[in-house]
């Protein structure tokens, strides 16, 4: 009797285990709550149809500037030392200023010597042209030998080719004393001062420069199928990075006339500086809406995503949300130009954009 039941009480429990395993298997297949994932909920978005508009041509150009007038100083044609400067590099001059003061001695010294030997000279001429007036009477007389008069035209050619040559000589020292106070002819800046007082400087070293910086000239390369529309006097305004991107506005002054190889025409504009806050050649960048008309992509800013290398939008793929580079080149009306990454028909997620991955699942507003 105890195996009976021994045996009895085993089958039993077989019997509940089997009837609990088959009733958890059961439950986990209805609900599937411990092996399936849930889908996740689409992301709503606000989006924008991407289409091509027609805007004005904005002419985006590098320029530099170019000083409108110039005075150079150099060295006298004779070694001459500096007596005085009276100006600093990077100083602003008016015109007629004193600028230096080269030591006049030299070429003084040098003048006493040409009029020494002009006066030498013309005693000399004179002496030879009276006795080859009276040479006749003389060799009756005989004051004179035949040879002295056979020499006497070569010796009044000598003296007049000696008289001609320090004559000539003369003249160019009295100019170049003259010339020992440099004055600016133009008003300016100084650019320039390579000298110091007491130096002795060389024939024709470029020692002292002043330039005309009011008005500038800024000058830039256009295409040709822009330069047909400009005007001479047309306002164009330049932006100088190296002044914090201050702009200045210049007037077109000059259009060339032929295409140079690349196909692009110079232009020069006449460019206010009564600051003189440019001073020489300085680079530039213009910006002139011009009357073409071209096609462009526009998306509002929101739409953007900027990382360090790059900008980037979402636009929307079989559901999903995917991540696009794309170039850009400025605004217009408050929106921006985009170059490269977008076609016509692309659909662009304008909002929100902040928490979007790449491949996120998004259903568009109805609105």
């Amino acid at each position: 009797m105890p195996l009976i039941r021994g045996t009895l009480s085993a089958l039993i429990i077989c019997l509940v285990l089997v009837s609990c395993g088959g009733a958890v298997k059961d439950e986990r297949g209805k609900k599937g709550s411990l092996f399936q994932r849930r889908e996740k909920k689409p992301i709503s978005v606000a989006t924008l149809r991407v289409a091509a508009k027609e805007i004005p041509f904005v002419l985006k150009a590098k320029g530099k500037t170019e000083v409108s007038d110039k005075f150079q100083v150099k060295a006298p044609e004779v070694t001459s030392r500096v007596a005085e400067i009276y100006v600093e590099e990077g100083q602003s001059v008016e015109k007629e200023s004193p600028l230096l003061r080269f030591d006049d001695e030299p070429l003084r010294e040098k003048l006493e010597l040409l009029r020494t030997e002009q006066e030498e000279a013309e005693k000399g001429l004179e002496d030879a042209r009276y006795l080859d007036k009276n040479k006749e009477r003389l060799l009756a007389a005989e004051k004179m030998i035949q040879e002295e008069a056979d020499g006497l035209d070569e010796r009044i050619q000598k003296y007049e080719s000696t008289l001609e040559r320090v004559k000539a000589e003369i003249t160019s020292y009295e100019k170049q004393i003259t010339l020992t106070e440099v004055k600016a002819p133009i008003a300016g800046l100084i650019t320039k001062r390579d000298v110091s007082v007491g130096e002795k400087t060389e024939k024709d070293k470029l020692i002292l420069e002043v330039v005309l910086i009011e008005p500038l000239r800024f000058i830039f390369d256009a295409p040709l199928e822009v330069v047909t529309s400009m005007k001479i006097g047309d306002p164009i305004p330049v932006v100088f990075s190296s002044l914090k991107k201050k702009e200045f506005v210049g007037a077109i002054t000059t259009v060339g006339a032929e295409a140079g190889a690349g196909g692009d025409v110079q232009v020069k504009l006449l460019l206010p500086n009564q600051t003189q806050e440019l001073k020489g050649e300085v680079e530039g960048e213009i910006n002139y809406p011009t009357s073409i008309k071209e096609k462009v992509i526009l998306i509002p800013s929101q739409a953007l995503l900027k990382t360090e290398r790059s900008t980037y939008v979402f636009k929307i793929v079989d559901k999903k949300a995917k991540r696009v580079p794309i170039g850009t080149a400025g605004e217009h009306g408050g929106e921006v130009i985009v170059t490269r990454g977008l076609e016509e028909g692309d659909v662009v997620i304008t909002s929100p954009i902040q928490n979007l991955k790449d491949g996120s699942l998004v259903e568009m507003q109805s609105s």
